[in-house]
């Protein structure tokens, strides 16, 4: 069943539309009546209509101004427009803005069945063809899925920047009516073919990287298999060349659109412009890892510095390769972090945002992992007290080394460094600090190099009494004491 709207300000002709035609019977429900063309258009803007009925001479708003600015809310929406006589003008607006058919007063019914049963045919057609699209889609998301997971479990791309290498994206479709025979037993020949290389198939499609110079022996093998065939049409597409993990996704579509302008057998290739973002991948992942080091060191300042340079490098890509460059980057810095990332397994069968809406969700992205970093992840506060850790095992002989220091150093709170270095330690910072300066005394101490006024000076005691009190408070003796009762063990 089909949803019609009726709009027409003469309530005569408005009802009886409504209450006169059997419209169920012609497989319509009327969804609503409107003796105005705002509120129609207001109802539209929220709620789903497969066709308008509609007045064409209409107080403030007409017909074809309803007609028109309800297709920005619903493109694919039909009308039908209702006129007068003398209206040729606005008779020849309508057919531009192509509607289906323009009935004159006074209606008949006979002429009204007529017109929506046509438009019944119509949208029966374009369901079945939105049904099959929808079957089709599913199967290239779902390869894709399995592709792109493929490559980020494997060392595909290990290296392949020093090596100057990149690969071939080959996507093989199989068309076919006879599902149940031949079809699956050219797809296990397909498959056969493929076993050497790195594919992954899913519903009779296939998604292969392929070296360069293997491309051409493949193609070979390929074109012999649908020979035995009589009934299945192969298609095999090789899309753009894939440089990087970053680019498998993008390039796996340009390969899988082919084939919507392709309806024969046979090979065919993307000739459209390469992606110019590739040649920038390598500064792409050195912003990549020092965007991680800042975010390491607590410098998060600086992270937009970078963000402001990512978006120049890839200013000239199209919008799939930046959309999947920014996604990418997002995912492996959250995954760096261990922490939860949507990015775009969550969001494929969405349309490609504009640029403005792609550089704005990875400016979201990467806020929201500084302030997750920042406020809630058990992995930051492990890296900012390791990092306390290691400027105290590097500079405990420092006089002026405390809590306050580091915290300046590693740029956050002296509050903050103090919690969270208690929770994770298990005592507190300045606890910690006496630890490792009694520890190297004692090492020093054991040398018997040193005199006891240097061994303060060497642990970051300006004073030796303060130094023999507290190493008094943390052995139970004071270090001549230790020496000496050390010379007696041996």
């Amino acid at each position: 069943m089909y949803t019609l709207i009726i709009v027409d300000d003469d309530e005569l002709i408005r009802k009886g539309l409504e209450r006169v035609i059997q419209w169920e019977k012609l497989g319509f429900h009327v969804a609503g009546t409107f003796s105005k063309a705002s509120d129609a258009l207001d109802y539209l803007k929220s709620e789903p209509a497969d066709v308008l009925l509609t007045d064409i001479k209409m107080p403030q708003m007409n017909g074809l101004e309803l007609i028109d600015e309800a297709r920005k809310y619903q493109k694919n929406l039909k009308s039908v427009i209702i006129s007068g006589y003398g209206e040729f003008e606005l008779a020849k607006q309508a057919l531009l803005l192509r509607v289906e058919d323009y009935l004159l007063k006074p209606l008949g019914e006979e002429e009204i069945e007529i017109t929506f049963l046509n438009i019944k045919r119509c949208l029966d057609e374009e369901q079945t063809v939105k049904k099959e699209e929808r079957l089709e889609m599913k199967t290239e998301y779902e390869l894709m899925r399995l592709l792109n997971h493929r490559v980020r479990i494997s060392n595909l791309f290990l290296g392949q920047y020093t090596k100057k290498k990149y690969y071939e994206m080959m996507v093989i479709k199989l068309l076919s009516g006879d599902i149940d025979g031949e079809w699956l037993t050219c797809a296990a020949a397909l498959g056969k073919v493929l076993k050497d290389f790195f594919f992954v198939s899913h519903d009779g499609c296939f998604a292969c990287l392929i070296s360069p110079e293997q491309l051409d022996g493949c193609l070979k093998r390929l074109k012999r298999v649908p020979l035995g065939f009589s009934q299945t049409i192969c298609q095999i597409f090789i899309g753009k060349e894939v440089c990087s993990e970053a680019e498998v996704v993008s390039c796996y579509w340009s390969a899988v659109e082919l084939g919507k302008i392709e309806t024969s057998g046979g090979v065919f290739y993307y000739d459209g412009k390469r992606s110019s973002c590739k040649k920038e991948w390598n500064l792409l992942q050195n912003l990549k890892n020092r965007m991680v080091a800042d975010f390491e060191d607590g410098r998060f300042q600086e992270i937009d510095v970078y963000i402001e340079q990512i978006d120049r490098i890839l200013s000239n890509c199209d919008s799939k390769d930046k959309y999947y460059f920014y996604s990418d980057m997002a995912s492996k810095i959250a995954r760096y972090f261990e922490l939860d990332y949507s990015g775009t397994d969550n969001q494929l069968e969405q349309p490609y945002p504009e640029p403005e809406q792609i550089k704005r969700k990875f400016r979201q992205d990467i806020e929201t992992i500084r302030k997750t970093l920042w406020e809630n992840s058990d992995t930051m506060r492990n890296l900012i007290v390791g990092k306390a850790k290691v400027m105290i095992e590097e500079r405990y002989a420092d006089e002026e080394l405390s809590l306050a220091f580091v915290a300046n150093h590693l740029n956050i709170s002296y509050g903050y460094l103090s919690t969270i270095f208690t929770k994770i330690v298990g005592y507190s910072f300045k606890t910690y600090l006496v630890e490792v300066r009694m520890e190297k005394a004692r090492q020093l101490l054991l040398s018997r190099q040193h005199r006891i006024y240097e061994i303060a000076k060497l642990v970051g005691y300006k004073n030796p009494r303060y130094f023999t009190d507290a190493f008094k408070r943390y052995y139970q003796c004071s270090p001549m004491d230790y020496i000496a009762r050390f010379r007696g063990k041996e």
